[in-house]
């Protein structure tokens, strides 16, 4: 942890990201041992003494100054986990929280385009059946539709649509390995992002964001003489 901080602090600016970010503040045994039999996801939830592991953490981040242009980044599968002081001592280090629901139909599709032409594949050819590969890949997590794309992308399977391109000189392009790969990943369960929402919900930011937007409706001016004239009787 203390080597982490340190070559993040001599390359800065840097990002530090750390995966399963509850299981740090999770003291609870038996919830602990929950999840790991539950198998979140595509795999176990990684847990190692979270007790120690969170001591050094805290250290290390009270340490870090402005100057030192370090951010720490924390991903959490299932923050809920963490309850009464575990919850507060999540919540307490983290400055900022942000729920990243699974992406819908739009954003499914536009991540399709964007990471085939990332990996160097172009754009999809003319007739591709882009949809099919939209609706199979609904209640997948964006990092799970990003994986299925770059494992049926191979540097084979570049080389071979380069070589077999069409009239528009685009490779050509077989849906069903792509819905091969995307078959392989795990999608987020309604329990799973049932849980995520009901603790998104019960954040004090969600409480004071639906505050503002849905503001008290003004009192009737029938109800506001009466609530008057109760007053003046008092």
């Amino acid at each position: 942890m203390q080597m982490t901080f340190k070559v993040a602090k001599l390359c800065a600016p840097s990002v530090i990201v750390m995966d399963d970010a509850e299981s740090v503040f999770l003291t609870d045994k038996k919830k602990t041992k929950e999840l790991l039999e539950t198998r979140l996801r595509d795999k176990n939830l990684t847990v190692d003494a979270p007790n120690r592991v969170k001591k050094e953490l805290v250290k290390e981040m009270k340490a870090l100054k402005k100057t030192d242009r370090v951010v720490l980044v924390g991903h959490a599968r299932a923050p809920y986990a963490c309850l009464k002081k575990d919850r507060k001592a999540l919540l307490g280090f983290f400055d900022v929280r942000v729920h990243t629901p699974t992406p819908d139909r739009a954003t499914r599709r536009e991540l399709f385009l964007k990471t085939t032409r990332e990996i160097g594949a172009g754009e999809f050819p003319n007739g591709f059946p882009l949809n099919e590969l939209v609706a199979a890949s609904e209640k997948l997590s964006c990092g799970s539709i990003e994986n299925a794309v770059r494992s049926t992308l191979t540097d084979r399977f570049l080389a071979k649509m380069r070589g077999d391109l069409d009239l528009d000189g685009n490779g050509k392009m077989d849906p069903d390995a792509f819905l091969k790969t995307l078959a392989l990943e795990v999608p987020v369960s309604d329990k799973e992002l049932g849980e995520l929402r009901d603790w998104t919900r019960s954040l004090p930011e969600y409480a004071s964001l639906k505050k503002r937007r849905d503001p008290p409706a003004p009192p009737e001016e029938g109800d506001e003489k009466d609530a008057k004239g109760k007053k003046k009787g008092k």
